[in-house]
């Protein structure tokens, strides 16, 4: 398995909720980031992840309001001291749910450090600051918590998705990091798996912290609450759409909340997921998501505007074509078959709101979004002739990636 950054964040994510635990096995990759081998014993680490964490404390000329404190309080209060959620929010005055947003972001930072003096590479997406993955992982419930954790993490886990619209996932690496953690985690039944079958380069649009942890709920609870058990994994695709299936025997079932929850994280992402049971023999979990690899047919002549789209649309499901001139529409649909097109109705050869007319009358081409994007605003007229989403520029990379999803999943 490619190991990843975000790979490797979740997995110390996982080890610090348990750092005291004397049956806790960390994966290979934390210990190969903190620079030491399995055989020198748990004690090693623990003594090495609490010294990265004291490597994080700022100097006494860094004012204590500097965010860095913040950052290295919460790792110190957290997991050095072992202190609960309410009592690290008190200590750094903040709210317990603010606290869970402020430690994944620590978590980040620690991980971030960890893999850096390793001198591994940093993904290309956090040295242009584009997408700064915000780890939002609970590896086992917390009984510090007053509220339902669970119900805390699925609002999380959907701020996440909306905070970082359009990254993807690549579903053998998530998959095998949830066995890996499934099989290190402590307590619980037995789950043996018999069989794991994932299409190549199958990816998915989808945070892939929050599919992480939706396919961790399901585990996490049939680990928990059932006998010992048999699992088979099946991912493929099929008409665009990522199917994920976890195939438990003998048969199982989730608490009815628990599923409610997944269900919940999936449909903010236009995603589904279905439970099949045949009577005495297993029960599947079925998971719908979108398939990556849409294209964005873009018809703009001002090439920095392009170059910027290009940018907002790294790391993401959606790829890039351009043309400048409107008369080359038609011409490049045939060429390219785009899932949508951004148009500037403002052209050097053509009038757009002709060109948008043009494309709702033909037969050919009316099933095709189109994002209107220019910076003449005329909502109103935009959709009355045929397009879903109207952006005046200039435009966010949030705004603009939530407009492709829009329109790709109302597709």
């Amino acid at each position: 398995m490619q190991e990843s950054l975000a790979e490797f964040e979740f997995q110390l994510s996982a080890v610090l909720f348990h750092l005291y635990d004397p049956a806790l096995r960390p994966p290979i990759l934390v210990w190969k980031v903190i620079g030491h081998a399995p055989e020198e014993g748990i004690e090693v680490l623990q003594t090495a992840i609490i010294q990265s964490v004291e490597d994080l404390r700022p100097g006494e000329h860094v004012p204590k309001t500097a965010r860095s404190w913040r950052i290295y309080h919460i790792l110190f209060y957290r997991f050095v001291s072992n202190l609960t959620v309410d009592e690290v929010a008190d200590k750094v005055g903040i709210t317990p749910r603010h606290l869970r947003r402020e430690q994944a972001s620590a978590i980040h930072v620690l991980a971030l450090n960890l893999w850096e003096k390793a001198q591994l590479p940093v993904p290309l997406e956090l040295e242009s600051s584009f997408e700064r993955e915000e780890i939002v992982i609970e590896a086992m419930p917390e009984a510090s918590v007053q509220s339902n954790p669970e119900v805390q993490l699925q609002k999380d886990l959907i701020a996440l998705q909306e905070s970082a619209p359009g990254v993807i996932s690549d579903v053998k690496q998530v998959i095998e990091s949830v066995i890996a953690l499934m099989r290190r985690i402590p307590g619980g039944q037995v789950i043996e798996v018999d069989e794991v079958i994932i299409s190549p380069q199958l990816k998915v649009g989808f945070h892939p912290s929050a599919l992480r942890q939706v396919l961790w709920m399901i585990i996490r609870q049939i680990k928990q609450s059932h006998n010992a058990s048999r699992l088979s994994i099946y991912c493929s695709q099929k008409n665009g759409t990522a199917l994920i299936a976890l195939i438990f025997s003998p048969v199982i079932s989730l608490e009815t909340q628990s599923l409610q929850l997944v269900e919940e994280i999936l449909a903010n992402q236009y995603g589904a997921i279905k439970v099949e049971s045949i009577p005495g023999e297993k029960t599947a979990f079925r998971i719908e998501l979108m398939n990556v690899d849409r294209t964005v047919l873009v018809v703009d002549d001002n090439p920095d505007i392009v170059h910027l789209y290009q940018r907002y649309l790294v790391g993401t499901p959606y790829h890039l074509q351009h043309i400048t001139h409107g008369q080359e529409l038609f011409d490049r649909i045939r060429d390219v078959s785009p899932d949508i097109i951004v148009l500037d109705v403002m052209l050097p050869d053509v009038d757009g709101w002709d060109l948008l007319t043009r494309l709702f009358e033909n037969p050919d081409t009316r099933s095709i979004p189109v994002i209107v994007c220019s910076v003449v605003s005329d909502s109103d007229l935009a959709l009355a002739l045929g397009a879903q989403v109207c952006l005046t520029k200039p435009v966010q990379r949030s705004e603009f990636i939530r407009a492709l999803n829009q329109v790709t999943y109302r597709a």
